[in-house]
């Protein structure tokens, strides 16, 4: 169904180079006078010529009309499918050796000479529909299928939050951590000239979670394979998520007994107070906590009376003391943190299918955490989580380990600016799943990195979002930040403001301006607080230290390439080298 949209005009505004403080110098365009609707997506800047096939979508299936046997790149199957909406669209498949499988999505009539490429998420595992296209909403050559589009499971099948699949697979691992992204890239652009008779003029990818992750290790590892990347909610730390803070988690919910200690029932009456505790600390009493490392929140304030453990309203002592171990950051015996960030106060509600679950089922971090389960394989398989080592010395085995396959933590992406790639960030701030804190001081690394706030701006930007779950759901989780990295490649717009929306159904509920990091949006003291026309950018009432001190660090020159020398039955080895 069509969402019903309630005019609200689009931000725009000057963006600072320098980030130290925050120039107050944005204004608002003038307002529609129904101001409940998000705004109509921007056109992209350039129009391009719409471009036809050449050949017939079945014929991609003949013997080397794309691929021959040295590719190592297999059609499956190619056909016409026309849905109500978007242009008819031929469908490819086709699978990369060993087992990367992807489709691909080339429209039939008014290609637009563009190629976008979605991650997936979790472990990956399933081939999900190229339509399914991460912060988009509104986006219309997604909505209408202009572009050509493509996705991936990653080179393996399994459910999102199953690690089995990667038991004695190096080249799995390989395939998920760096290989199917680049490969499925090269092999669609490849498709797509044998199509229309040329590639595509202007590449982009989004994705989040580990989509996220994906599209900053194209940025980092194959800087020429997009023009444009979106990153939402990056995974990007894997090594440090998945083998230490995501078994912190679980393992401060888990009792000896092998249940939940904060069972799925105690869960809203925990958010319910964090709420109450951090609502208004940014002044505006919305409902929304806005950044939570401005409140200090001690889940103790519920805590039960006596004779009153079981009551739904409150928490046990046991359950205090395992929501305060879960809201700290993750740290050895020596105080040192292990993960920059921390669970942020304001994500309790998906805590309840996240990090506890009802009798009998399994909380989704619990199967992240089996990574080093099935993945690092550097705990015994029957050996409960409560017990595994979390350490500074174990986070530096992680990192040097498995970490140099999956981390896309390099800050140095000169070679993608130099390239002229642009790179939009965002996460929401009440993320339950990868603390936003980490990709806050990925965005800070990389000023490092490239020399300076202004170097770094000049291609990246970067957005948090109140409210916001993992990837989807919470507060203002629809919002169009495709559009912005399109203008920015293809007309040297850099974005500034851009509108989010909650809907319920078909129905906005309420709007937010979103604008780069720093920069908040400050209600103007009148109208709708559900109005995104009553709020303006603003410097932070307050500021906060972007470089979270940790026992890691985000550094280059620690990323491998792996693959097998050799036949593997005849003696070959499967080996790792530096990247070059």
């Amino acid at each position: 169904m069509a969402l019903k949209r309630r005019n609200v005009a689009r931000v725009s505004g000057a963006y600072a180079a320098a980030w130290l403080v925050v120039q107050a110098a944005f204004f608002m365009a003038p307002l529609m006078a129904q101001s409940l609707r998000p705004p109509a997506p921007a056109a992209p800047m350039l129009t391009l010529r719409d471009v036809a096939p050449v050949i017939e979508c079945e014929a991609l299936l003949k013997v080397d009309a794309v691929f021959t046997d040295a590719d190592l790149t297999h059609l499956t199957s190619a056909a016409v499918f026309v849905e109500a909406g978007k242009r008819p669209y031929c469908r490819v498949e086709g699978y990369i050796a060993p087992q990367i499988r992807f489709a691909l999505h080339l429209p039939t009539e008014g290609w637009n000479q563009r190629y976008l490429q979605n991650g997936c998420g979790g472990y990956c595992g399933t081939l999900a529909s190229p339509d399914a296209v991460d912060a988009a909403a509104g986006c219309a050559p997604v909505e209408d299928g202009a572009f050509a589009r493509s996705a991936t499971d990653g080179g393996h099948t399994a459910p999102f939050d199953d690690g089995l699949w990667a038991v004695d697979d190096p080249q799995a691992q390989v395939d998920l951590g760096y290989r199917a992204a680049h490969e499925v890239a090269v092999a669609s652009k490849r498709i797509i000239a044998a199509f229309y008779g040329q590639g595509p003029r202007y590449s982009y990818f989004t994705g989040c979670s580990d989509g996220g992750r994906e599209a900053l290790m194209e940025a980092q590892r194959y800087p020429e394979d997009f023009d444009g990347i979106v990153a939402g909610a990056p995974a990007n730390i894997w090594s440090s998520l998945n083998g230490i803070f995501q078994p912190w988690v679980i393992g401060s919910n888990k009792a000896e007994s092998g249940g939940y200690v904060i069972t799925p029932e105690k869960i809203p009456a925990l958010a319910r107070a964090a709420r109450e505790t951090c609502d208004g600390v940014d002044g505006l009493e919305d409902g929304i906590i806005a950044d939570p490392r401005a409140c200090e929140f001690d889940p103790g304030v519920i805590e039960c009376p006596a004779g009153r453990e079981d009551g739904a309203d409150c928490l046990t002592a046991a359950q205090v003391a395992a929501a305060r171990r879960i809201y700290a950051a993750p740290a050895g015996l020596d105080g040192r943190a292990l993960y920059p960030g921390s669970m942020p106060v304001g994500s309790e509600a998906p805590w309840a299918e996240g990090i506890t679950a009802p009798a009998g089922q399994r909380a989704i971090a619990e199967g992240y955490a089996s990574y080093r389960r099935y993945l690092d394989r550097d705990v015994a398989l029957d050996l409960g989580m409560t017990h595994w080592t979390i350490d500074a010395a174990e986070l530096a085995a992680l990192r040097s380990g498995l970490g140099t396959i999956y981390d896309s933590t390099d800050p140095d992406l000169s070679a993608f600016s130099e390239r002229g790639g642009k790179l939009i960030l965002w996460h929401g701030w009440a993320d339950e799943a990868i603390p936003p804190h980490g990709t806050i001081a990925y965005f800070d690394a990389v000023r490092e990195a490239v020399g300076g706030a202004a170097e770094r701006d000049a291609f990246v930007r970067l957005y948090m979002i109140p409210g916001m779950y993992h990837c989807s759901r919470g507060d203002f989780d629809r919002f169009d930040f495709l559009t912005p990295v399109m203008n920015w490649v293809e007309r040297d717009a850099a974005p500034e403001g851009v509108v989010a929306w909650t809907a319920q159904g078909d129905v906005v509920t309420r709007s937010r301006p979103l604008y780069p990091y720093p920069a908040v949006a400050r209600y103007v003291g009148s109208g709708d607080v559900d109005d995104a026309a009553n709020f303006t950018p603003a410097v932070p009432a307050r500021q906060f230290e972007s470089a979270y001190e940790w026992a890691g660090e985000f550094e280059s020159g620690y990323q491998r390439v792996c693959g097998w020398n050799g036949d593997p039955f005849r003696g070959g080895d499967f080996v790792c080298e530096p990247a070059e």
